[in-house]
């Protein structure tokens, strides 16, 4: 995992806390940061750049409901990934 912070097998965000890196765990992280894995994490960093994200999540805490985005992230990762190798 590539992650800005993943030091040596585990996760050092100062929100999530030490715990041990995974790809199923990181995979489903919403404050992962690296390079992007997958049409999740393009449409995050754009819906983050623009103000979206932060609009949405402000709605749906007031609401009392999840907004479903961090699932949706790792929904479409899985289904549209970014291969790391160029094709020849």
């Amino acid at each position: 995992m590539s992650c800005f912070w993943n030091k040596d097998g585990m996760c050092r965000d100062p929100v999530v806390g030490n715990s041990a890196a995974s790809d199923e765990r990181c995979s489903k992280c919403e404050r992962y940061r690296g390079p992007h894995r997958g049409l999740g994490d393009v449409i995050d960093s754009v819906t983050s750049t623009t103000g979206i994200k932060s609009a949405v999540k402000a709605v749906s805490s007031a609401m009392g409901v999840d907004c479903g985005c961090d699932k949706r992230r790792a929904d479409l990762n899985k289904a549209f990934p970014i291969s790391p190798e160029l094709p020849k």
